[in-house]
């Protein structure tokens, strides 16, 4: 399916941390933990919560009172005019959600959507399934993480398994599995360059891990827990995890704690007023689709919309951020020469024709 309005504003995401598991968000409560994180960013990006009309959860392994999802993590956000579905679509969970939201503002059932994501692989619950005609009564158990990681009960095999299975057909080698991997690396050494710049456009830092009553502050986090040192030479010197196999345990991501969320919306961009940021009063986008009809090539460029046109007109568009936003706001609109695109939103919401 191909959305032709869903569109992504700009600084409208955001997430947590991620700690590796029995780290420090081991003990947080994932879906209170979240809505506390939503209300957060909510608040620092001047979102009030009647601006959204569409709301999901996504989360993976149950936790205490998850059976009431996402109407429980909506009141506890602030959002309490709000409903949902709470999804659970194992490693494909958070993608799903933003299937969903994009799906919900392309039929027209919502206008601002908040796709969220929730999860914790530390302290994985152990369930009890009662079965009276077991021997003496004795029901099954399964430990819901480790028990999941180690078995899909349909392939009858092990997510490792899955990778290498994958691997061999797909012909994907160690060494390109390595590769892979320190490209990763690299990135992700330079979103920590100048004191973290790149990550605290959308991280929540520092994040406070409190007691249970709330007041004592127990820990302090600043920045992700788990990602180590990677090379080239330390990852050749790995054993495979499976004998034969091509996985090694440097090539794979630690299970972690935390959650992130997104806002998407339609109607090229409208929610945001003139009371909120500035980056937010231009409406700043990326487009999840194709090219919109209304919008020309020289305008669309690389999936997102570099002008900001007179609402009204028949090419409506918003700009992305950086300087193509910035040249966009020094270019002339065709609807009325006299204007700079952009300066006449500052008092209103963008809104689609």
């Amino acid at each position: 399916m191909q959305f032709n309005d869903v569109w992504i504003p700009y600084g409208g995401y955001w997430s947590t941390p991620f700690t590796a598991w029995q780290g420090a968000f081991a003990t947080l409560p994932p879906i209170p933990f979240a809505a506390e994180m939503a209300a957060r960013a909510l608040s620092e990006r001047g979102v009030a919560a009647a601006d959204i009309d569409g709301l999901c959860l996504g989360t993976t392994i149950a936790s205490k009172h998850s059976f009431y999802g996402a109407p429980w993590f909506a009141g506890l956000a602030g959002l309490g005019h709000l409903g949902g579905p709470t999804i659970n679509q194992a490693c494909a969970t958070s993608v799903r959600c933003l299937v969903q939201a994009a799906q919900e503002l392309e039929s027209k059932s919502a206008r601002t959507y908040l796709a969220a994501t929730a999860d914790r692989t530390s302290n994985g619950p152990h369930v009890f399934y009662p079965n009276p005609a077991g021997p003496g009564g004795t029901g099954d158990s399964e430990n819901l993480v480790l028990d999941s990681f180690g078995l899909d009960p349909y392939a009858r095999n092990s997510m490792l398994q899955t990778a290498e299975n994958v691997a061999r057909e797909a012909g994907i080698t160690r060494g390109a599995q390595e590769e892979i991997t320190l490209l990763r690396y690299k990135q992700y050494e330079r979103a920590l360059a100048d004191d973290s710049a790149f990550l605290k456009r959308y991280m929540l830092w520092p994040v406070e891990i409190k007691d249970a009553r709330g007041k004592k502050v127990l820990a302090t986090v600043t920045g992700d827990q788990g990602v180590f040192p990677t090379t080239a030479e330390g990852l050749a010197g790995l054993r495979s995890v499976m004998e034969g196999g091509t996985v090694t345990f440097g090539t794979q991501t630690h299970p972690a704690d935390g959650n992130a969320a997104m806002l998407l919306t339609s109607g090229h961009g409208h929610i945001w007023h003139a009371d909120t940021p500035r980056r937010w009063q231009r409406g700043h986008v990326a487009h999840v689709g194709p090219r919109p009809r209304a919008l020309s090539r020289a305008q669309w460029r690389g999936g997102r919309a570099t002008a900001l046109i007179r609402p009204g007109t028949r090419q409506e568009g918003l700009h992305a951020d950086g300087g193509a936003s910035r040249r966009a706001a020094r270019t002339r609109t065709r609807g009325n020469p006299g204007e700079r695109a952009g300066e006449h939103h500052d008092a209103q919401p963008v809104r689609g024709e």
